[in-house]
């Protein structure tokens, strides 16, 4: 009785300790941005050691990928609603899933280069397997192998030419396409629909 009284203590402090910290990070990357915001400034401003910190989140991007969950939720939710009610259109629904994850991406771009950047180097592969990016890839992927069967694009590596989608729509290159050259959404989304809609689509 004891052990299970003090394990469900031990339960409730853990989600307290992680309410507190994704509040101060919030508070914090609000403030002062995310990039300028450390590991020890969240420990302090959520009152929690610094080893507390890291049994929780093991680097700065799993902060972000929490802080984003709500949003990634919706976003699939109602990219999955649309899915449903457009079977027959797949590569109308890849174009709808497209535009609505670009804005997405201009919308958290601060969280998703932190994110991408905490996978970098050794940890690059970790990107590949992220919960958001393995749903996203999946369903793109279900989305091409329906437009195949159905006739309406060429034979091609869909795990491949889905990731090749992901990342022209990864932070840093969506950054640098609207700052950098001067593109407006419907200038980058006419150029993904020419390379990833348009290019695959059967003659």
């Amino acid at each position: 009785m004891d052990s299970t009284v003090t394990a469900r203590r031990e339960r409730r402090d853990a989600a307290a300790n992680r309410e507190r910290i994704i509040q101060a990070a919030r508070k914090l990357f609000a403030s002062q941005g995310v990039e300028q915001t450390t590991m020890n400034e969240i420990a302090q401003a959520a009152h929690v050691g610094v080893g507390t910190l890291y049994r929780r989140f093991a680097h700065k991007g799993e902060i972000c990928i929490a802080l984003l969950q709500d949003d990634f939720a919706h976003f699939m939710a109602e990219v999955e609603r649309h899915y449903a009610q457009h079977l027959d259109d797949p590569l109308g629904h890849l174009e709808y899933m497209v535009d609505a994850l670009l804005k997405l991406v201009v919308q958290h771009t601060p969280l998703l280069s932190v994110i991408q950047e905490a996978s970098s180097g050794e940890r690059r592969p970790e990107l590949f397997s992220m919960p958001h990016y393995v749903r996203m890839h999946d369903h793109i992927s279900t989305t091409l192998q329906q437009a195949h069967q159905l006739g309406h694009i060429i034979e091609i590596e869909t795990p491949f030419v889905t990731d090749a989608l992901l990342h022209i729509i990864a932070p840093p290159l969506v950054q640098h396409a609207y700052q950098g050259h001067q593109l407006t959404h419907e200038r980058i989304m006419n150029t993904i629909r020419q390379l990833f809609i348009e290019g695959l689509r059967r003659r």
